[in-house]
């Protein structure tokens, strides 16, 4: 099997596929939903298409990277190497800088990596029972 160029496959691929959202309203916005893509955005620095890209996740016991690893066609079952980080902000922070810039992975894709477990950081963080934005949110529901 012939092996064909990424930056082919993402001309064919960019406007027409099944994880794309166009959004008419929004200027035109286009947004994806596809595995490793670290911004939802349709563009191909982010695309989860391409042969080495990151994704974050965060639960309870901690971050979880996942990196692509080179593409293989006999064992798709280990195409993704996955890291788990445990608690403590600046550890994950530490471990995704070192899984993306640190190792020459994709070193243009830190910053995003590292916004999006911020954000997923204070979403799964759980809030204080004294905090004023919880109690007013539950003052307004009742």
């Amino acid at each position: 099997m012939s092996t064909v160029s990424q930056e082919l496959v993402w001309s064919i691929v960019k406007n027409n596929h099944c994880k794309l959202l166009k959004r008419r309203g929004q200027g035109g916005s286009q947004f994806t939903t596809e595995r490793n893509n670290l911004k939802n955005v349709n563009a191909y620095k982010y695309t989860g298409f391409r042969a080495q890209s990151v994704s974050v996740h965060v639960d309870n016991k901690g971050a979880l990277i996942v990196r692509r690893a080179r593409p293989s066609q006999k064992n798709p079952s280990k195409r993704n190497s996955a890291v788990t980080v445990g608690k403590g902000y600046n550890r994950r922070v530490g471990a995704i800088a070192g899984a993306t810039k640190g190792s020459f992975y994709r070193g243009d894709l830190t910053t995003a990596a590292l916004q999006k477990h911020s954000r997923l950081y204070r979403a799964a963080k759980p809030s204080r029972k004294g905090d004023k934005k919880t109690t007013d949110a539950i003052k307004s529901s009742k």
